[in-house]
């Protein structure tokens, strides 16, 4: 195998991203989405006061925020209900 490779050898992945375009989209994604992730988050962590039940939930949510972020990334954003619903049924996966 030679030292270079191509983008068909790497299946179409993108190349490496700098620091700068990682702050910036990051910066963009909280412009756009500040209050919407901000209660997400805020939740999560008001679960972290109830044992185990909370703490599956605490992880569930974050596991919500990065979906979101996730779709946002990819030019497919979904709802926040939309992507509960894929989320929580697997909400005890999470704490273990």
């Amino acid at each position: 195998m030679t030292k270079s490779s191509s983008s068909s050898d790497l299946g179409g992945s993108l190349p490496p991203l700098s620091i700068g375009n990682v702050v910036s989209t990051g910066f963009r994604l909280y412009k756009t989405h500040f209050k919407k992730h901000l209660k997400l988050s805020l939740v999560a962590h008001l679960w972290l006061l109830v044992p185990f039940f909370g703490w599956a939930k605490y992880a569930a949510a974050h596991g919500l925020l990065s979906r979101l972020v996730f779709a946002e990334l990819i030019d497919r954003p979904e709802t926040i209900g939309d992507a509960r619903l894929k989320i929580d049924p697997r909400k005890w996966s999470f704490l273990w």
